[in-house]
């Protein structure tokens, strides 16, 4: 009996080794966790120099970069389409051509965020109470991350794990390192974003490093614009919704509220985030496989199910953790001076699954080209943070909204994907008509 479960157990374990998606999930995981792992050892950092004040305006510039990266976390997914799709069928030189186009015009797209942000540096440092030069710095950052994001997305679609990895971790590792040393040395919120500063170039240097070698002619890229725009409206939505409804009420909350309890919010919104990072390999590695799936006439949803258990056993887990070791949780990543968010950890946490669950799904769709979830998404999201803006009393309501607008958010989208059809193969012409050639 013994043996016989040993011989079981090492069947199973034979089977996972040689699963393809199994070994990138890993990979993939391991990579996000550990630059997610970086990015919350930054904080803990920061946070514990900087203090509840000076912490809350770094995190509300935080949060104003990724809401300003909007464009290039649109582009990012369709990017990430698109290359999976010419290196299924065209390989390394279409791929190459696509790597020359987007570097182009994400090096304009950085520029543009730089001129931004001298631009209108007076006003919203005045909206968001934060100092001028610190929107510039921040302007500048936020491109260097447009250029990494661009990069990544292209390796990711070659289903590059281990390049994908590796860019990922450049890009935490560094901010942590730069980011910490910096503000240890006393300077303060411009350290903390000199991380970002850092963090940002690396990750790019990682990327350009594992895209694909010159080993054949260079070909032209020739761009279907419909099926882009089909795809890129989509990838808009999705995007856009999923990070205001992430971040846009740590823009709100900094505008309305007094500093200390801003401060206090944005430790509750950080900590809580950890439900969204916890899982957030899932889209990087779902876009590339069903995409590969779809160009080859097999059913996607087996994939997407997959996923969806892995993600479902981390938030069951990370929600018990969040529920019974809430004091733990607050002492490690921001200290005692924020123990005033205890009491809303477990309710942002909740947000944060309803949230990267909307955005599991949403990725799907897109990878399967359908993108009828997107005006109904859009209504959910502007209807949610404009009841925040309306209503918002204490710290409690804010997030008992956010969880009411995340949950409809992600019933909706999974109805409409669900109402699909019996298999995620449809036979639409632009699903299955190859963007470039």
């Amino acid at each position: 009996m013994v043996n016989e479960r040993g011989r079981i157990a090492g069947t199973m374990l034979a089977r996972m080794r040689s699963s393809e998606m199994l070994r990138h999930g890993a990979l993939v995981m391991s990579a996000v966790m550990g630059a997610n792992i970086f990015g919350f050892l930054y904080h803990v950092v920061v946070s514990r120099e900087l203090g509840v004040t000076r912490y809350g305006v770094l995190y509300a510039l935080i949060s104003i970069s990724v809401i300003a990266l909007l464009p290039a976390s649109i582009l990012s997914p369709v990017i990430t389409k698109f290359s999976a799709e010419l290196y299924a069928t065209g390989g390394s030189a279409h791929v190459r051509a696509l790597a020359r186009f987007v570097v182009r015009w994400f090096l304009w797209l950085a520029l543009a965020y730089a001129l931004a942000g001298a631009l209108l540096a007076a006003p919203l440092a005045a909206f968001f109470h934060v100092p001028s030069w610190a929107i510039v710095l921040n302007a500048v950052a936020t491109g260097l991350f447009a250029i990494s994001a661009a990069l990544r997305a292209i390796v990711q679609g070659c289903q590059d794990f281990v390049g994908y990895a590796a860019a990922t971790i450049a890009d935490g590792s560094a901010r942590l390192i730069a980011g910490a040393v910096l503000v240890v040395l006393g300077w303060g919120i411009g350290g903390g974003l000199g991380g970002l500063l850092v963090a940002g170039v690396c990750g790019s240097i990682a990327a350009l490093l594992r895209l694909p070698r010159r080993g054949e002619q260079d070909v032209p890229l020739h761009v279907d614009w419909r099926r882009v725009a089909i795809t890129t409206y989509g990838a808009a939505v999705a995007t856009a919704c999923v990070t205001l409804l992430g971040y846009g009420d740590v823009a709100i909350v900094k505008h309305y509220f007094n500093a200390t309890d801003a401060g206090i919010y944005s430790a509750a919104s950080l900590d809580g985030k950890m439900m969204l990072f916890l899982v957030g390999f899932a889209p990087a590695l779902l876009l590339p496989k069903v995409v590969d799936r779809l160009r080859r006439g097999e059913r996607t949803r087996g994939t997407l199910f997959a996923v969806l258990g892995v993600v479902f056993v981390l938030s069951t887990v990370g929600l018990a953790c969040f529920a019974l070791f809430p004091r733990f949780i607050v002492d490690v990543l921001n200290s005692g001076k924020f123990s005033a968010a205890i009491p809303y950890l477990f309710g942002y946490a909740g947000a944060m699954v309803l949230l990267s669950l909307t955005n599991l799904l949403t990725t799907y769709a897109i990878g399967i080209h359908r993108m009828a979830f997107a005006l109904p998404l859009m209504v959910v999201c502007v209807a949610g943070l404009g009841a925040i803006v309306a209503y918002h009393p204490s710290i409690g309501s804010v997030i008992g909204l956010l969880i009411a607008t995340n949950a409809v958010a992600l019933l909706t989208v999974a109805v409409i994907v669900a109402a699909g059809g019996p298999t995620a193969t449809a036979r639409v012409e632009a699903a299955t008509a190859s963007p470039v050639g």
